[in-house]
C-alpha cells in the first residue's frame, strides 16, 4: 500500500513538473524557428542527421558483438552450444550492419523518389 501511494505521487509530481513545460512554449509564431525543405531534407537536414547517428550506433554495436562472437569462437573449444550461440550472434551482427547500411542509404533513396 506503501509503495503504491509512493508510486502515484511520484508520477503525479513528474506529470505536473512536465505539464508546467507546455506553458513556458512560445506562444506567438515568430519565434518559432521556421522549418523548410532544407532543414528536413538537405545534406545537414533533420532526417539525415538522425540516418547518420543510427547508423553509426548500429556500427558501433555491431562491431562490439561481431567481437563478443569471435571471443566466443575462440574459447568455445568443441562446445556444440558455444558455438552455434557464437555463430548465431555473429549473423545478428551482420543483420545489425545491414540494417545500418539501409539507414543510411534510405533517405537518398525516398529524397530521390520524392524529386
Amino acid at each position: 500500500m506503501k509503495k503504491s501511494l509512493l508510486i502515484g505521487l511520484l508520477a503525479s509530481v513528474m506529470f505536473l513538473s512536465f505539464a508546467s513545460l507546455v506553458f513556458a512554449l512560445p506562444t506567438d509564431i515568430e519565434t518559432l524557428p521556421e522549418v523548410t525543405k532544407a532543414t528536413l531534407f538537405g545534406d545537414t537536414g533533420l532526417i539525415n542527421k538522425a540516418a547518420n547517428l543510427i547508423f553509426t550506433g548500429l556500427l558501433i554495436v555491431s562491431t562490439f558483438f561481431i567481437l563478443i562472437a569471435a571471443f566466443q569462437f575462440v574459447t568455445g573449444g568443441g562446445n556444440a552450444e558455444a558455438l552455434e550461440k557464437a555463430r548465431a550472434m555473429l549473423i545478428w551482427a551482420v543483420v545489425g550492419i545491414a540494417v545500418a547500411f539501409l539507414a543510411k542509404g534510405l533517405p537518398t533513396i525516398i529524397f530521390g523518389v520524392l524529386k
